[in-house]
């Protein structure tokens, strides 16, 4: 068997039981049978569409607020008394009595997106820091920003 779910053998589907063999997807999705060429834009073009992500530019902005230490939760969340001014920031209205990170649903895609790209990194001692990858986005060269 190979790594994946969805090799032809699985275990959980036997051929001719409603498994992934009986699924013609060409069919299904009215797919031609050869499809035409695809030109896939260059690392230039690639790099200036991610410099113009708004999403991208309000995890940078996230990230030089943290500056060096902000404090987080456990999870790795920003804390509790931070989130209003965070929301401030970045124009994001907050619902009443909304305290905890996950009540702000577009700052807590904001500030996941700064984990995951390095923007922000956490210290030894739990605290949010700028990350490895800040000084790169968005003035580094293209590969450093298709990079983060």
């Amino acid at each position: 068997m190979t790594d994946g779910p969805w090799h032809e053998h699985d275990d959980d589907t036997e051929a001719g039981t409603g498994g992934l063999d009986d699924i013609e997807a060409r069919e299904a999705l009215g797919l031609p049978e050869v499809m035409t060429p695809l030109r896939l834009p260059g690392t230039a073009e690639l790099a200036r569409a991610a410099r113009d992500s708004a999403l991208l530019a309000s995890a940078r902005e996230v990230a030089l607020w943290t500056g060096a230490g902000k404090v987080m939760t456990e999870e790795y969340d920003l804390a509790p008394a931070d989130v209003p001014a965070a929301a401030q920031l970045l124009g994001i209205g907050l619902a009443p009595g909304a305290t905890e990170l996950v009540d702000v649903p577009e700052l807590h895609q904001v500030w996941n997106l700064a984990l995951c790209a390095a923007l922000i990194h956490v210290d030894d001692e739990g605290r949010a820091v700028p990350g490895e990858t800040l000084e790169l986005w968005p003035d580094g060269t293209d590969d450093d920003v298709l990079d983060v």
